[in-house]
Parts: C-alpha cells; structure tokens; sequence
C-alpha cells in the first residue's frame, strides 16, 4: 500500500514538473483541445440551424416536390395522365430553353416565369412582366446592372426557334428555389456543354405547342420535414406512381409523334412532286416558247410579202395622180389670168381700205387711250374717296367708343378695376383719336385737295380730246359709204370667177380625194410597216429571252435535280429516323435529383 502511494506521489511530482517545464507546449495542447470541442459542438448546433433555414426558404417559395421533364416536352395527353396521380396538390407547367450569351460561351437556362410553384426569391428589382423584360441568376449580379439589355444565341429545333425575343432588359436578380448549387446545374447542348446559370422571362416568349416540364406538390407532404425520412418515402411512392403513369403514356406520345412526323413526311413528298412537276414544267414551257417563236418567224415572212405588194399599188396611185394633177394645172393657169385682172382694180379698193382702216385704227387707238385715262382719272379719284371716308369712319369710331365709355364711367354698377380699366382706355382711344384727326388733316390739306384740282384739270382736256374724236369719226364714215360702192362692183366681178371656180375645185376635189385614199394606204402601209418591225423586234427579244431562259434552265437543271436528288435523300433520312424513332424518356426527380440541386442536403 505505501510503495503505490509512493508509486503515484512520484507520478505527480513528474506530471508537475513537466508542466512548469514546458509551460508554453502545455498551454497550446490546452487551446487546441478546447478549440476542436468548440468546432464539434457548432457542427452538431449548424446542422439543425441550417436545415431551419432550408424549410423556411422552401416553403416561402413553395418548392415543387418532384419536376418532370421530357426530351420530346409534355402534350395534353402526358398532362392528363400527370393529372392522375393522388394527392396532387399544386401543379405548374413551364417552359425552358438553353441558350448562350451573345459573344460568349456561356450557357443560360432560361424558363418561363411560374405562378404559384418553385417561385424565385427576388434579391434585387422585380421579376419580368413584358416579353422584353428578364430576371437573371443573382451570381450575375456583378457583371450586369438593372436596366441592362442582355442578348443570347440559341440554336434553333428543328429549323425552328423556342424563344420569340433574343435580346432582353433585365429588371432583377433573382435565386432559384431549386437550383441550390452553382457548382454543377446540369447538361446542356449549348455552349460549352455545362450550365453556368439561369434566368426567368414571361411564358409569351415561347413559341411552343408543349411545356417543357411539371412542377409538383403534393398535399401528404404539406408540413412535413424534408430532411426527414417519412418526406422522402412519401416523395418515393408519388415518384413511382408518376413513372408508372407515363410509363403507360410513353407509346400513346411516340404514336403522336410519329404521326406528326409523317406528316411532315408527306409534306417532303408532295414538296419533291411539286419540284420534279415544276421542273417538267419548264421543259415543256421552254418547248412550246420554241414553237411559238418558229410559228412567229413563218407569219413574218407572210406579212413582208403583203406590205411589198402594197408599196407596188401606192407607187402606181402616185403616178395616176401626177397625170391628173397636170391636166388640172392647165385650167388652173387660165382662171389665174383673169383674177389677175380682177385682183388689180381690187388691190386699188384694197389700198384705199387700208388708208380707211389705218385712219380707223388711229381713231379707236386715240379713243381707247381717252378711255384709259378716263378710267385712270375715275379710279384716282374714287381712292381718294374712299381714303377720306375711311379717315372719316375710323374718327366717328373712335368718337363714339369714347363716348359709350365715359357713359360707362358714371354707372354705379362697375368696380374700381373697371373703372380704372375704362379711363385707361379711354386715355388710350383719345390720344388715338387726335392722332387720327392729324392724320386727317395732313391727308386733306397735302394729298386731297392738290390731287381732286390735278383730276379737274385733266378731265377739261380729255372733253376737248373727245370731241376731236367725234369730228374724225363723221369723215371715217363718208369714206365708208364712198367704198361699199366700189366694193360692189368688185363682188360682181367676183362672181364670174366663181363659176369657173367651181369648174377647178370640182377636177381639184377628185384629185384629192385620190391623195385622201393614197395617204390612207401610205398610213397603212406605214403603220404595217411599223407593226412589223416591232414584230421582228418583239420575235428577237422573245427569242433573246428564250434563249436565256434556256440557258438559264440548262445551268440550273442539274442543281436542280441535286436538290431533288437532296431531298429524296433527305426524306428518306427522315422515313428511316421515323422508323427508329423510339418512346420518349421521362425524368421524374425530387428535389435531390434536380441538376444543381445538390446543395439541398444539408
């Protein structure tokens, strides 16, 4: 009993001793002992916290509890089927896209905006509400700023786009309810072939006649724990029964595409029928613009034939004319000599009614002028007139306002304001009226007056004027009767020329109803002409065009075929890619299962 007292009284003396001796390695061993229960301790307490704070997060934003997705999308018959499964609480179908932001090479999810299930929490601005308008992955909240315009590429299913806008102005940053992680947020066709964010745009922007996926919640897992085993076993057997549904769905949805794809099959066909058809068609257009063109040729000859005949028949009309027209002349000659003899005693009367006009001419030039300056002098003096009376009018106007006004002024019944507005006025008019009265003076004493004395003074000579006139007007009518007398006996010499007159115009009116009928066949004739070389010029650019279009058709003939040949090639891809078409693959996936939904296990 003593040698183990000792044994342990020793062991503390060595225990005491090397602490005092190494005081500092002791103290170290100490904090790092109490460190590492402090870390254990805030792992067992973080867990449980950080699990709190997931629920919450969840439910705020009504987390779907399993999303389906389909490479072919899901129609109404997969939603129906959807539809039935039990317990179904909430459902929501959206649309996605993947694309890639412009100039770069990553790739975005963009989905259509939800209503009610695995809504976003909104960081920063609000969610689209425009077609124009995008929320996008709170982690770009650095590279872009609200209001910014951002633009993707996308390429394009089936020669068709999903998203009607590219370009977008970004009015939040949001955080996805689902997409916890932004480590791996899944596969994509785009880009790089890795999904480096997300964005939200209204459902409007997608040109589709499916949804893309389904968002779930069931009403046995309202409430519950989502860490907890009983959720996730719950979640387990609405997830089977899901997969059995579509299961049953799979060959109704591949019989509905292959139905459409034969239809577009059948398109293809009729489209390649429709090209060999037109194809044939222009064979038989260019063979029958041959034959045309020949049959135009051969009536060409036929019309050269005609207009040479007819040129012979105008020659020999204008030689039967020249005879006739010569004949004629000689007659011609003879009634010219005795109108010679008549034209000279007429030249004598024509010479004396020259001197007789000439006088009547100055006579009615002289009286015209009076006539002017009468109606000049009228004119001036209603101006003045009409000046003074206005001078006139404008002084009595004005008289009369003053007058009504400081009528105005002495009623009881007008303000202060008034009052004082009407003596302003009538301040105003008066210094008007006496410049108008100034006015009015001036005008009478320097304008009027001198102008009506001018105007009196002018009208004394322009009566003079006009009683020379009426003086020269008598002898021009003396002359007048003294001529119709010589006239008379000009007439009836005129008369015996008549007669033989006749005789001429009657040889004359054969003559040039020939012409008449010569010049209708020359115009014909001409007009035929014209006819035919705008014939043959139509015949040269027919065939300059028909041998384009031959040409034109050589060359293109073989591309042509190819595309044909293409196209049959292509069809029959599509016929031998709708016989291995296979069933469409469901992704049925709780939140675990969700590409960047990693970070919800916690």
């Amino acid at each position: 009993m003593v040698g183990v007292f000792m044994q342990k009284r020793k062991l503390w003396k060595t225990i005491k001793k090397s602490i005092t001796h190494s005081l500092g390695r002791f103290i170290s061993i100490m904090l790092l002992m109490a460190l590492g229960s402090f870390a254990l301790v805030g792992l067992v307490v973080t867990g449980p916290n950080m699990r709190a704070t997931g629920i919450t997060y969840f439910e705020k934003l009504n987390t779907a509890d399993i999303t389906i997705l389909s490479d072919y999308g899901l129609d109404e018959s997969e939603q129906e089927a959807i539809e039935q499964a039990s317990g179904i609480k909430e459902k929501e179908y959206l649309y996605l896209k993947d694309v890639v932001i412009e100039n770069t090479n990553t790739s975005i999810r963009i989905f259509s905006k939800p209503q009610t299930v695995s809504m976003y929490e909104i960081v920063k601005g609000k969610m689209p509400e425009s077609d124009n308008e995008i929320a996008i992955d709170n982690q770009y909240s650095d590279t872009y700023n609200i209001g910014d315009n951002i633009t993707f590429t996308e390429n394009a299913d089936d020669g068709e786009e999903v998203l009607k806008t590219h370009t977008y102005k970004i009015t939040g940053f949001v955080n996805s309810s689902e997409i916890i992680s932004d480590v791996n947020m899944g596969q994509t066709t785009a880009g790089t072939g890795e999904l480096k964010g997300y964005a939200v745009v209204t459902k409007e922007n997608f040109n589709s006649s499916v949804y893309m996926m389904a968002k779930i919640t069931f009403k046995d897992t309202e409430n519950l724990d989502p860490y907890s085993d009983e959720y996730n076993k719950k979640i387990q057997t609405h997830k089977e029964e899901l997969e059995e549904l579509l299961k049953n769905q799979q060959d109704v949805r591949l019989a509905s595409i292959k139905s459409q794809y034969q239809e577009e099959i059948d398109e293809g066909k009729k489209a390649l029928e429709d090209a060999k058809q037109e194809l044939e068609t222009a064979r038989t257009e260019l063979s029958s613009a041959k034959a045309q063109i020949d049959d135009a040729k051969e009536q060409l000859k036929e019309n050269e034939q005609k207009l040479l005949t007819a040129k012979q028949q105008i020659e020999q009309a204008e030689t039967t004319i020249a005879s006739q027209e010569q004949t004629l002349k000689t007659k011609q000659d003879e009634y010219n000599k005795a109108k010679e003899d008549l034209e000279t005693k007429t030249n004598e009367y024509q010479s004396k009614v020259s001197q007789l006009e000439t006088k009547k001419e100055e006579y009615n030039l002289a009286l015209k002028q009076l006539e002017i300056l009468q109606t000049a002098i009228d004119q001036q003096k209603a101006v003045l007139e009409a000046t003074k009376i206005q001078y006139e009018t404008n002084i009595t106007t004005l008289e009369t306002s003053i007058s009504e006004m400081k009528d105005k002024l002495t009623s009881d019944e007008i303000s202060e304001t008034e009052k004082a507005d009407l003596e302003q006025q009538i301040s105003d008019d008066t210094i008007q009226l006496t410049e108008e009265k100034q006015k009015y003076e001036i005008f009478i004493t320097e304008t009027y007056n001198l102008k009506i004395s001018d105007i009196n003074t002018t009208q004394l000579q322009l009566d003079a004027k006009k009683q020379e006139l009426i003086n020269v007007a008598a002898q021009i009518e003396e002359a007048e009767s003294q001529m119709a007398i010589v006239k008379a006996q000009i007439d009836n010499a005129n008369i015996q020329l008549e007669n033989a007159k006749q005789e001429l115009e009657s040889g004359s009116n054969k003559i040039n109803q020939a012409k008449e009928e010569l010049a209708d066949a020359k115009s014909q004739y001409s007009a035929n002409t014209l006819t035919l070389i705008n014939a043959k010029q139509e015949l040269a650019e027919k065939e300059n065009e028909y041998n384009e279009k031959l040409l034109e058709f050589q060359e293109q003939e073989p591309s042509a075929i190819q595309e044909i040949e293409n196209g049959e090639e292509t069809l029959n891809k599509a016929i031998n890619t709708l016989e291995e078409l296979e069933a469409p693959p469901y992704s049925v996936n709780n939140r675990r299962e969700m590409p960047g939904g990693e970070g919800y296990s916690i």
